[in-house]
């Protein structure tokens, strides 16, 4: 699971360059990976929550991954009502 969610990391990096990412916590089946968004913008935080399942899912799957990423981007992008959001990816894949 570890690879998995440094292969996550890696990808919001790259793929977001003016955003924070981070690790947050990693317990057994479940981890944490939090977004800090370019200050100024109305949604500042996202935290993505993955299992072991979920994470594999979006290494092995690219349309997976890019449908992710393109959820992470519009919610960063677009205006809020709410400073901080979760993405519960635990379960469903």
């Amino acid at each position: 699971m570890i690879d998995d969610i440094a292969f996550i990391e890696s990808l919001i990096k790259r793929s977001l360059p003016d955003i924070t990412v981070f690790q947050n916590a990693t317990d057994g089946d479940s981890s944490e990976i939090d977004l800090q968004n370019i200050p100024g913008r109305p949604l500042s935080f996202i935290r993505l929550l993955l299992s072991d399942t979920s994470a594999r899912a979006i290494r092995q799957d690219t349309a997976l991954a890019n449908q992710v990423l393109a959820t992470i981007s519009q919610a960063l992008a677009e205006p809020s009502a709410e400073s901080e959001a979760v993405l519960d990816l635990r379960q469903g894949f």
